[in-house]
């Protein structure tokens, strides 16, 4: 284990990093260059995270409740299990994502994410630019 401890602390040397890396969970340690995300974090665009050069990430909920179905179950009080609430929600759910995939075509990106994170770089916030669209 100090082996690999050691592995990961180089690389870091190497890439620019100083500093003490602490290892908790061997399965979410992502070397070099590698995105870091749950396969159902994906939105659209590629889905997997070590493919992945430019990702958006959005704040999934709170675009989901600028829409007007969301809207209709909060102001009507319509539960979110019965036959209308899931076809509230489903409708919710595809106008968002259809939003996602406008927006990441125009800002060039090529993927957008509920959440991405990477050691050096940070994902372009989109959640305003959807949040418009839904407006519209």
């Amino acid at each position: 284990m100090m082996f690999k401890t050691l592995a990961i602390v180089l690389n870091l040397c190497i890439a620019g990093f100083t500093g003490t890396l602490i290892v908790t969970d061997w399965d979410q340690v992502m070397v070099e260059d590698d995105w870091i995300a749950t396969p159902a974090d994906n939105i659209c665009g590629i889905k997997n995270p070590k493919q992945v050069s430019n990702p958006g990430v959005i704040s999934w909920q709170q675009a989901m409740d600028e829409t007007k179905e969301m809207k209709k179950i909060k102001r009507e009080n319509i539960d979110k299990t019965s036959a209308l609430g899931i076809t509230l929600i489903e409708a919710a759910t595809r106008k968002t994502r259809n939003a996602c995939q406008k927006v990441m075509n125009t800002e060039n990106l090529d993927s957008v994410w509920k959440n991405i994170s990477h050691v050096r770089k940070t994902p372009m916030d989109i959640t305003h630019k959807v949040i418009d669209i839904l407006k519209k």
